[in-house]
């Protein structure tokens, strides 16, 4: 979706889940990374490995540079209950190269 069909999110943050492959998620940062030079990876709980294939997969291509790793625990409410409930949460703060303007290789993920 483009900006002028309503696309407000920002350029800066991705949220990994589970249910995507590791690929869709590095081209999206891959993406984000040629208008930014910086961008957060973050996931909950059983989509914390996909989080972590993605920052290591745009590391080991050699066209980033994982800056922070960030792990905590976030309280959610599960649907239709009043107790609260901690999930795991990884945040990984990733930056462009400062190799000139070069471009961030597209990828191939495998399985």
């Amino acid at each position: 979706m483009s900006e002028a069909m309503g696309d407000n999110r920002p350029r800066d943050k991705i949220q990994v889940s589970s249910l995507k492959r590791p690929g869709f998620y590095a081209n999206l940062a891959k993406s984000y990374l040629e208008t930014v030079p910086r961008i957060e990876i973050s996931g909950l709980g059983q989509a914390i490995p996909n989080c972590v294939t993605v920052a290591e997969s745009l590391r080991a291509s050699g066209s980033v540079e994982i800056e922070k790793i960030e792990t905590s625990q976030q309280e959610m409410t599960a649907e239709g209950s009043t107790t609260p409930i901690m999930k795991p949460r990884i945040a990984i703060q990733i930056a462009r190269k400062q190799e000139g303007d070069r471009q961030v290789p597209s990828l191939t993920m495998k399985r």
